[in-house]
């Protein structure tokens, strides 16, 4: 139904994403011709010769890793700095192409520590939005365990602060839940979204940006969106949208829905 790459692309997993990771890869790329140089002028002080395209393959094969796992990109860079600084024969070399090596890194904490103004406002919206969607997963607080369904960028977050198992999540693990959650979120009726809640045994229900649900679950199951799908329903009519579904919580973004087993249709 889907191919891994189209999986890739419309959820982000292997997407390097985080901060600190996606710093690092900025000056790893921007040192990388640099480090290739010395280790291949390095090379020649090796008594068994490795040839260029040997090298060149396990290097390739480093970089894919490096993708792989973007956090260890510090720890490969700061290596590979270090092995090529010491198989420089004069040191002048050696600092300039450090110096180069860091510039892309230096340049990336400047306009962390010191943002424009449309950076600075996306930072502030995004820290509204966690703090937003914090509380609402404080409403999914419960004593027993209730699985909660959300989009699955939420997902981690909200099983973090509600203490609550998720359908959905951020990892390959998560690709069932994923799928169930983009297809509930896109149903046509509530009719037909009630078999995922009752076979998933969801007790909350999370609503925010219609239209980047809809956008996302429309790319992860290729189909066409209705003119009316569950995702848009719960934020328009959350009162009204189904029997079995009560709002429990609301703030700027976010509504949480409690889930009713015994109203569930069968």
């Amino acid at each position: 139904m889907l191919f891994f790459w189209e999986l890739d692309r419309a959820i982000g997993k292997c997407i390097i994403s985080i901060d600190a990771g996606r710093c690092f890869i900025t000056g790893s790329a921007g040192a990388g011709s640099a480090r290739r140089f010395l280790l291949i002028v390095g090379m020649r002080h090796y008594r068994r010769r490795v040839s260029v395209a040997s090298f060149a393959r396990a290097r390739f094969c480093a970089h894919l890793l490096a993708i792989a796992l973007g956090l260890f990109s510090g720890a490969r860079f700061g290596h590979d700095v270090a092995v090529a600084a010491r198989r420089a024969e004069k040191p002048w070399i050696a600092w300039s192409f450090l110096v180069l090596s860091s510039w892309p890194i230096a340049r990336d904490w400047d306009a962390r520590l010191f943002p424009d103004h449309e950076a600075q406002t996306a930072r502030e919206q995004r820290r509204a939005d966690w703090v937003l969607l914090r509380e609402a997963g404080g409403a999914m607080r419960a004593p027993d365990e209730r699985a909660f369904l959300a989009p699955w960028w939420m997902s981690p977050a909200l099983a973090y602060w509600s203490r609550q198992p998720g359908v959905a999540g951020s990892s390959h693990e998560s690709l069932p839940g994923i799928l169930d959650s983009a297809r509930f979120y896109l149903a046509a009726t509530p009719a037909e979204a009630a078999p995922i809640l009752r076979a998933r045994q969801v007790r909350y229900l999370l609503a925010s940006d219609a239209d980047r649900i809809i956008a996302n679950a429309v790319a992860l199951l290729e189909l066409k969106a209705p003119p009316r799908p569950m995702a848009t329903l719960l934020t328009t009519q959350p009162h009204s949208v189904a029997p079995f579904l009560r709002p429990i919580f609301s703030n700027a973004f976010y509504k949480v829905f409690e889930v009713d087993p015994g109203t569930l249709p069968p």
